[in-house]
């Protein structure tokens, strides 16, 4: 799994290896006090589901026709997916924070958000924009 550009948020459910989505959601549920219960509250989904996502990845089921569908993929690799330590807040946070923090305009209101938000804009970990579509 490329580690480097799974934490830079660069890997989607069309470019991951089909492990990457599956090996993050393992690991949370091995890690987490809840386990399943705690994963599914953190992504958002029944405890069920997250059973059965498993369950298809064991099945060595990927993709289309697996069960598991794509925004469910990207949900796992934004919120489980972390960067190690933030450059700027020196902490370990979701790439769902980082694109977060990162995309909107400036936060002028806010000297610390603002001090944040221009370590983000240079960051090695930054979330990359998407390609703009050309108009038709």
């Amino acid at each position: 799994m490329d580690t480097e550009n799974l934490a830079a948020g660069n890997v989607t459910p069309e470019s991951a290896p089909p492990e990457s989505w599956q090996t993050l959601l393992e690991a949370a549920c091995a890690r987490h006090p809840r386990g399943r219960a705690g994963v599914a509250d953190r992504l958002g989904v029944s405890r069920a589901y997250v059973s059965r996502a498993l369950a298809t990845a064991a099945g060595g089921k990927s993709g289309i026709g697996s069960g598991v569908g794509e925004k469910f993929q990207r949900r796992v690799i934004d919120r489980l997916c972390e960067v190690r330590e933030c450059p700027a807040t020196l902490q370990a946070q979701p790439v769902s924070e980082c694109r977060r923090i990162a995309k909107p305009a400036a936060p002028t209101h806010n000297p610390l958000l603002m001090r944040i938000w221009g370590v983000c804009q240079t960051c090695i970990y930054r979330p990359l924009s998407p390609t703009p579509k050309e108009p038709s």
